[in-house]
């Protein structure tokens, strides 16, 4: 049997397969280091797990299975590939949670598409890349901070300590800064755009600019067949998506801007562990 875990801010996502087939699920509330660690070896010895796939959100090293860094979790320079392999006798695959979420959608889409972009547009912005079918790696073990896109020069300071990122313009944790004021959260923000709402409507045009000037470098860098997005923000996908295809129309190479489709994806609960037991069969 084999085990695809997503390990979160919050919580643990696990699915268990046996035989192609999932038999069960679950979450359990993410703890320190040590917690996380004796969760996941009480699950490996229920289920006589022989090798388990592991998503998490941070910079990974996805060749020896070193977690380099993940400031959600607090957590720098550590090897889950050794940890498991020491501790509990089973093999450990390690990716990015951006990247195990992108591989689940080019499952989804029955391997349609041959190379992929995912935009993760939550609190921050992650990224996920499959090119020729496989999640994207580079000579580090890892790639596809596409959050972290410069998209103004000199432009808003990021979390990440740069300025003018992709993630500064989109992502959640901006936007809630300047609906604050008016004691909104997303929902509200999508749902007085659907009422007509202009100043709502304009932030959404905003947003589908930014992702547009970001789109335009994915298109010209990678010519994926499809661009895919996700999460919180992404609900504001009909206020957005036509400001996006005229930059994209008006500033990307035209042979592959013509080519690329544009796509809003849902993510259930358990796609991460689900993309993580799929790291096992690549």
């Amino acid at each position: 049997m084999f085990a695809g875990i997503d390990i979160g801010g919050t919580n643990i996502h696990y699915v268990i397969e046996k035989g192609n087939k999932i038999i069960t699920k679950g979450i359990y509330p993410t703890g320190n280091l040590d917690e996380v660690i004796s969760f996941i070896g009480k699950i490996i010895k229920k289920y006589s797990l022989k090798k388990i796939g592991i998503g998490v959100a941070g910079d990974v090293n996805c060749e020896k299975g070193i977690l380099r860094f993940a400031p959600n979790l607090s957590w720098q320079n550590v090897n889950l590939k050794e940890i498991f392999k020491k501790n509990f006798g089973v093999d450990a695959v390690v990716d990015n949670d951006a990247n195990c979420a992108a591989l689940w959608v080019h499952r989804k889409l029955k391997r349609k598409y041959k190379n992929l972009v995912l935009l993760t547009l939550g609190t921050g912005v992650g990224g996920g890349l499959i090119i020729d079918g496989k999640p994207y790696h580079s000579q580090y073990g890892s790639a596809a901070e596409l959050g972290h896109i410069v998209v103004k020069e000199n432009g808003r300071r990021c979390n990440c300590g740069g300025r003018g990122c992709l993630e500064a313009y989109v992502g959640a944790y901006y936007i809630r800064k300047r609906i604050k004021k008016f004691g909104w959260d997303l929902k509200d923000l999508t749902e007085n755009a659907k009422k007509g709402d202009r100043f709502s409507i304009s932030i959404y045009k905003e947003i589908g600019y930014w992702l547009g000037i970001a789109s335009v470098t994915l298109i010209n860098i990678f010519a994926p067949d499809v661009i895919c997005f996700t999460g919180g923000v992404s609900g504001g996908w009909r206020f957005f998506i036509k400001e996006l295809k005229r930059v994209v129309r008006e500033r990307a190479f035209p042979y592959y801007s013509e080519k690329v489709k544009f796509l809003r994806v849902s993510l259930s609960m358990y796609s991460g562990s689900i993309g993580a037991l799929y790291l096992l069969k690549e």
